[in-house]
């Protein structure tokens, strides 16, 4: 199953899945624990972007109609959205170069 072997790269990275998805090819992954400045979703997903891999920022599901609080206030900032949809080959593809590479290359 390709949710199960997701969840074990990230979590070989370093990257532990607290609530695993059920029924959905979403997983809701926390950065809390990575060093500044990838901690963040919006610049880990930058980050990753330059390995030409993407994952979608927490706070885009943030439902802050009145924008009462500034974004990065927002529960869901340090949080990406990452999907297991894709081709298994293409998974591993971007958990060994990109989400690998970025996460080791920035705690140093």
């Amino acid at each position: 199953m390709k949710r199960d072997h997701v969840l074990k790269r990230l979590q070989a990275i370093g990257l532990k899945v607290k609530i695993p998805p059920v029924a959905t090819f979403y997983i809701w992954l926390n950065l809390e624990n990575l060093p500044d400045p990838i901690n963040n979703g919006l610049t880990f997903f930058e980050e990753l972007l330059k390995e030409k891999t993407i994952v979608i920022p927490g706070i885009f599901f943030d439902i802050n109609p009145t924008h009462r609080r500034n974004m990065f206030s927002s529960p869901c900032h340090h949080f990406v959205r990452l999907s297991f949809g894709p081709p298994l080959q293409d998974l591993d593809k971007g958990l060994s170069i990109s989400i690998s590479r970025s996460t080791l290359s920035n705690r140093r």
